[in-house]
């Protein structure tokens, strides 16, 4: 109930009993029976006011009553569907921080792990680094080694191309000596005999200088025989002398002396110490 309606209340209870107290003294001054029942209605219409008064108050009592039940009602339903609400939310936000705390720990955990491969990727790099600068200095000492042996290489190559060279101009020497003995000797076998030139007799070193190659060699009741490239087109003639020489070394094997002489080849008797290492293509040349 409002307070105008509780004021209204008061000011008609007021006025009934203001009403009813001068009724009173007006029936103790005047005792006419009429103005006696005329005091008496009034008497009863102003009870009749108050109790529909007190009737409008009790009804206006329990509207007002009724209307706070009600608005307590809705005020608890809308209370307990907030505090539903903020359960539920509360407990979602329960969920997500235990998640979040999962996570937390599994991050955590991660970064621990991470932590300790991280530490053991390092230990390796640092053994492989070892490993590698180990291998460095040894492959330095290799390079230095290979350079130093190249070095001792390149010297013994010299002295030994030195000591061919040297041998082979002492091969050169000797065969010339031979060469010169030989002539010597058949200048003073034949020539001192006849009187005649012993290169025109058919004997010693031609005063020409031919060269040809092997074509082929056979063996003949025990000796060596073989077929040169030049024959009597090139001025070969029976009992010419060549000497064979293995061109890839520069070697002297023996000696050829020609036996029977055609146009375009000749064949000789084979003498000399590489007899063995002869064959086709093998060199042979009439001045050295």
């Amino acid at each position: 109930m409002s307070v105008l309606t509780k004021v209204c209340v008061v000011l008609l209870v007021v006025l009934s009993i203001m009403m009813t107290s001068a009724t009173i003294v007006l029936v103790n001054k005047q005792e006419n029976p009429t103005q006696r029942a005329a005091l008496a209605e009034a008497t009863a219409a102003a009870a009749n006011g108050r109790a529909q008064a007190a009737q409008q108050e009790a009804i206006a009592a329990r509207g007002d009553r009724d209307a706070r039940i009600l608005e307590a009602e809705a005020r608890q339903s809308a209370l307990r569907q907030t505090t539903d609400t903020l359960t539920s939310q509360i407990a979602g936000m329960q969920t997500q921080l235990a998640a979040a705390q999962a996570a937390q720990a599994k991050s955590e955990a991660d970064a621990s792990g991470a932590a300790l491969a991280s530490a053991g990727a390092l230990r390796t790099v640092e053994a492989q680094q070892k490993v590698i600068n180990d291998t460095a200095a040894r492959l330095t000492g290799i390079e230095k080694q290979y350079t130093e042996t190249q070095t001792r290489l390149a010297q013994q190559t010299q002295e030994l191309d030195g000591a061919r060279a040297t041998i082979r101009r002492l091969r050169e020497d000797a065969v010339a000596m031979t060469d010169q003995l030989d002539s010597l000797k058949q200048t003073a076998g034949k020539g001192a005999a006849t009187g005649a030139d012993p290169q025109r007799a058919g004997g010693g070193e031609p005063a020409i200088s031919l060269r040809g190659v092997i074509k082929n060699k056979r063996t003949i009741a025990g000796s060596e025989w073989a077929t040169i490239s030049l024959g009597s087109s090139s001025a070969v003639t029976k009992g010419m002398q060549f000497k064979v020489i293995d061109q890839d070394r520069n070697n002297f094997l023996g000696y050829l002396t020609v036996d029977t002489v055609e146009e375009n080849q000749a064949v000789g008797k084979l003498e000399g110490p590489g007899l063995a290492a002869v064959r086709p293509n093998t060199e042979v040349r009439t001045k050295w």
